[in-house]
């Protein structure tokens, strides 16, 4: 006969990928109890993933659409590099070529305007 194992939870997460992780981490912080099933998928994307955050976009050089929310959400990163002693975020600098003298006045102009 088969035992039976009965595991109470308050939420089950399928697949521990960064979107499953972010989920049940912040789960956790509320307080609650996770279940996480994953297949352990060596070749998932988040085994791989990399993402690169640009603040500054176009030959206007503008500030990306919604970059002061991606960068105040930056914190939850460093919360979980304390809690699970990793290093996920990793600030470097960007290099950027200008290609005519308008794009490098445009790039002055908002520079000492501080935009």
């Amino acid at each position: 006969m088969e035992s039976e194992s009965k595991v109470q939870t308050d939420y089950l997460v399928v697949g521990q990928g960064l979107a499953g992780s972010a989920l049940a981490l912040e789960l956790l912080a509320r307080g609650k109890t996770v279940l996480v099933i994953d297949d352990g998928h060596k070749h998932a994307s988040s085994q791989v993933a990399a993402g690169l955050i640009n603040p500054i976009t176009g030959r206007r050089h503008a500030l990306c659409w919604r970059f002061l929310e991606f960068w105040n959400s930056l914190e939850t990163y460093n919360v979980w590099s304390r809690e699970l002693g990793g290093s996920f975020f990793h600030k470097k600098p960007i290099l950027r070529f200008l290609r005519s003298t308008e794009e490098r006045e445009i790039f002055e102009k908002k520079l000492e305007a501080g935009d």
